[in-house]
């Protein structure tokens, strides 16, 4: 029989934006110590984005308006030029 789930890495533990970071940070460093290499490099990944992840958890925007905006301007470039 199963035991009873880990409190750390239940999608439910993690309600406040402060304890989010805190979450992923138990979340990285038991992937590590994971021999699935699939995993090891999620883990990883997820370091190098660190500070993008957790802004996003908290302002909850995405780059989608700045890069339709900056699409824009690239046409507006492209018909100026001829």
């Amino acid at each position: 029989m199963l035991g009873a789930p880990r409190r750390g890495f239940e999608p439910e533990a993690v309600l406040e934006a402060a304890s989010d970071a805190a979450y992923l940070r138990r979340f990285t460093r038991g992937a590590k110590h994971s021999r699935l290499a699939p995993i090891i490099n999620f883990a990883r990944m997820v370091e190098e984005f660190w500070l993008g992840i957790v802004r996003w958890r908290h302002s909850r925007i995405s780059n989608g308006l700045l890069e339709g905006l900056h699409s824009l301007v690239q046409a507006a470039k492209r018909r100026a030029r001829g």
